[in-house]
Formats: structure tokens, sequence, C-alpha cells
């Protein structure tokens, strides 16, 4: 059992690879859910993981509390346009009153679970990467104990989708992207071509649906969305993360190494280049199918 702690800024499409691995978890076992400001305001991001985990998860997993902001500045970006003002599409959850979260802010929280274990455990970092940049400044031994952490964000080609040149992940916290890039993890990168190239429509999401006992639920927070980013449909960007960790053989990966434009200057700040070569220091992962992805994460999603 693959032993990882997920950390996320519930959105839609994190909710689509929370809930994957929550009804995998005879396969991977969640040691924490960490949150992070991005697609919503951390308020926001901490209601909707306590309401994904109490209506989809087969055992209680705990949750931290992370990043408000970036390691600089403040929270400048919202994706409330595409995510819905309260981060769940179409769905309304009210205010999860009797939630508890752990004692330790998120970044403590990891490497108290890191540092205590005899295994090392894989990070899966599907929003900003302030958290994670946080626990390497404060802990720079704990590096050791991550096996590999896989992230969702920037691009392969240098394409963005909140600017021209950047990702939005990347965007919200330029300096914490780059710190974790340069870090030494081992790092598996699930760029925003891999979504952008299989867009899911309301018409396949109807099709997959056999979940009975969530049904509503996934049809609030999925149906009637708009992505600006794509031609028609949404990109589930963090569903490729999820995908990748449940089934790697879907995907082929490639040596790269991953620049960061951290030059506030640059019209192209934010902006990520995965320079493929057969030295590159990390991994980038592309699907071998495009369809045969994208029917993976919808049964998972929406299947019984």
């Amino acid at each position: 059992m693959k032993n990882i702690i997920l950390d996320c800024d519930i959105g839609v499409d994190d909710a689509s690879a929370l809930i994957m691995l929550l009804k995998n978890q005879q396969k991977v076992r969640l040691s924490l859910v960490s949150t992070v400001a991005g697609n919503s305001k951390i308020e926001n991001v901490c209601n909707n993981t306590i309401f994904i985990l109490r209506n989809f998860a087969t055992r209680w997993v705990s949750v931290a509390v992370g990043a408000s902001k970036p390691l600089y500045g403040e929270r400048k970006l919202d994706a409330s346009d595409v995510h819905g003002e309260g981060g769940l599409g179409g769905l309304k959850v009210e205010k999860q009153s009797d939630a508890k979260f752990t004692t330790e802010v998120a970044e403590e929280k990891i490497y108290k679970i890191l540092s205590s274990s005899k295994r090392k455990i894989t990070l899966v970092a599907i929003g900003p990467l302030t958290n994670i940049a946080l626990l390497i400044k404060k802990h720079p031994e704990i590096v050791k104990k991550i096996a590999k952490i896989i992230i969702m964000g920037g691009s392969i080609s240098g394409i963005g989708n909140i600017t021209p040149f950047a990702e939005y992940n990347f965007a919200w916290d330029v300096d914490a992207a780059k710190s974790v890039v340069e870090s030494g993890l081992k790092i598996y990168l699930s760029p925003i071509e891999n979504a952008n190239n299989m867009p899911v429509c309301d018409d396949e999401i109807l099709a997959s649906l056999k979940d009975a006992e969530h049904a509503e639920i996934l049809k609030k927070i999925f149906l009637n969305l708009q992505d600006g980013s794509v031609p028609f449909g949404f990109a589930l960007h963090d569903s490729c993360a999820a995908a990748f960790l449940l089934k790697p053989n879907l995907f082929k990966t490639l040596k790269c190494d991953i620049k960061i434009n951290d030059d506030k200057k640059d019209k192209r700040y934010g902006q990520c280049f995965c320079e493929i070569h057969k030295k590159g220091k990390n991994l980038v992962f592309v699907p071998k199918n495009y369809q045969k992805v994208k029917n993976f994460i919808l049964k998972t999603t929406f299947g019984g």
C-alpha cells in the first residue's frame, strides 16, 4: 500500500482527485490532507475538504490547515469564476462547524508525519506549493524522508492558463514553486497540457455516473462548469496527478529540467518550461493514450 500525503486547495478538480484516492483506500493510505489557499480562500478550502472526506472516506483522514497567502505578499489570484463562489462548482457547502483539524499547521504536521515514519512517504501536491516550500525552508533535512513528490503545475511548453505564460498553481506562489523545484526532491510533474488535451463534458460525466449514493453531490459539483482555458468542457487537471499515482502504467515519463521564471519585471513571470533531455533531474508525465486516461478518471470519480 502506498503511503501518501495530499496537499490541496480543494476546488472542482481537486475534489475529483481526492474522491479518486478515497475510492481506492485499499491501494493508498492517506496519512494526511493538508490545505492551502488557491482556487478559493483557505476557509472555503478547509470546509470543502471536510465535506468531501465526510461523504466519501471509508475511514477518517486527518486534516491540517495550511497557508492562506503566498510566501511573500498577499493573495492576489482567485478562481471563483471557474470553480464557483465556494470552490465546489454549483454545490453550496454548509459550514462544517464541528470540523476538527490537527493542532499543528500544515508544514509542521507534514514534518511530524515524515520524521516519525519508518518508510519514505510520497507527497501529492495539487495546489500552490506554499506549504511544501515552508516545510523545506524550516526543515531542509526532511527531503530525504520524501520518496517523491507528484505535482500538478506548470507546463511542458511554457503555456499558461491564468496568463498566456503562467499556469495557475505556480503563478499563485511563484517563489514557492521555484523553491520546491530547486529543492532536490524527486519531482514527477503533471503539466496543464495533460488535462487540456482531454477536457470532460457534461454528457460524459452523466454517462459515467454510476455512484448512486453520491449522485446528487457529484452532479452539483461537476456539471455546468465554464472553463475558459479549453475550447469545451472542463479540464480536470488535478485528477491527472491522482490517476498517475493510482495507475502509472497509463502514462509515460520523460526526464527533464524544470525552469521557472521568477523575474517580476518580465511579462513571462511565473512561466514554467520543461527542458526534455536524457540527463534531466526531474520527470514529467504525459498520457500514453488520452482517452484511456480520461476514461479512468471518469470511472474512478463517478463510478460506483
